[in-house]
């Protein structure tokens, strides 16, 4: 629990005149309280763990949001010149300022998704083998979940030591399911919640019908996943207790 996964699969004198004592002040100021990464231009102390075993500790350059054909730019210190690195070097990326971590998972990932503006299905049937940075959003005993930030978030359980992409998966509907409703305003695809049947897969919902009824009501989301996955795991160290 809380563990290191691995898976499977800046002379101011001559600036600042000496009678202006009060507007110096101010600009020196702001430099006390932005925080260390600021003035690091977005770099956070940390350390990359590569797929060769070796640790690299210095400072990263640290996004929100990483994708998977991002370069990740680190350096030993902040005068040194940087370092890219690529996701296919990676296995664990830490963010120390912030207590942050990201593992970098190489699988065979799904990317279809249904954009949210114009409700058109894309990257139907597409899949890819990738080196993917997943960021935890529940890390569990038994469950954990983690989220990959893309035109939409995908979403990963481990359960044991097994890693699998959380699925929602569509199809276009068939000519004849258009004739049938073609007086009807129907979506053109139908949508499959495939992460509710994986989901069952992992925990016995049929003796647990307050649980049961949480995941009918859950949404495909980091919070609703979030809380569903935190109690299947709370009640499977329950019954290993046991």
């Amino acid at each position: 629990h809380g563990s290191e996964h691995s898976f499977p699969t800046r002379r101011s004198s001559d600036l600042f005149p000496s009678h202006d004592i009060y507007s110096t002040f101010l600009l020196i100021l702001p430099c006390f309280f932005f925080p260390a990464h600021a003035q690091q231009g977005n770099y956070v102390r940390g350390y990359a763990l590569t797929t060769q075993g070796d640790t690299l500790k210095g400072l990263i350059q640290w996004k929100k949001n990483f994708k998977c054909k991002e370069l990740i730019q680190f350096k030993k210190s902040l005068s040194d010149s940087p370092q890219p690195l690529s996701l296919e070097e990676l296995v664990l990326l830490r963010n120390q300022d912030e207590n942050k971590v990201i593992f970098v998972v190489e699988m065979e990932m799904q990317f279809e998704y249904v954009d949210p503006i114009d409700l058109s299905l894309q990257y139907n049937d597409s899949t890819k083998k990738l080196h993917v940075p997943l960021k935890p959003l529940y890390d569990g005993d038994s469950l954990s979940l983690y989220v990959y930030h893309e035109k939409t978030d995908y979403f990963f359980l481990r359960h044991g030591n097994i890693l699998e992409q959380l699925l929602k998966e569509y199809r276009f509907l068939t000519d004849h399911e258009r004739l049938v409703h073609s007086n009807r305003i129907l979506p053109a695809y139908v949508t499959y919640d495939t992460w509710r049947v994986q989901l069952y897969s992992v925990y016995n919902f049929n003796s647990d019908k307050k649980l049961y009824n949480l995941s009918l009501d859950a949404k495909f989301e980091d919070y609703n996943l979030t809380r569903l996955v935190n109690k299947m795991d709370q009640n499977l160290s329950k019954l290993k207790i046991k």
